[in-house]
């Protein structure tokens, strides 16, 4: 037959396990309690991270825009600064022509 102190080391063996396994159960809720919050942080950091990402692209493409901006404005001054520079030997060669002409027209 069993004794009763054995019984009792049993049934207080038991309610330990019990105890044990209750603890372990709250300890799953909170780990999961932390995890739902920490996928909600990870959550709202992926959104400012898009964002960002978002808000840098658009940053790059204003600067390529702004680059390329100035890059045009500077082929334009030099283009203009060349078109003066033909203007000018143009000009110069007409000047020649005409004195040429008018010298030409006085001798006949």
């Amino acid at each position: 037959m069993v004794s009763l102190a054995d019984m009792l080391k049993k049934s207080s063996d038991a309610v330990q396990v019990l105890e044990r396994i209750d603890e372990l159960f709250k300890r799953v809720e909170r780990q999961g309690a932390q995890i739902v919050e920490l996928q909600s942080e990870v959550t709202v950091l992926k959104t400012l991270l898009d964002e960002r990402t978002k808000s840098l692209e658009r940053l790059i493409t204003e600067r390529g825009n702004t680059i390329r901006a100035e890059v045009a404005s500077e082929a334009l001054e030099t283009l203009g600064d060349k078109l003066y520079d033909l203007n000018d030997r143009f000009n110069e060669k007409l000047v020649g022509l005409e004195k040429r002409f008018t010298k030409s027209i006085e001798e006949r």
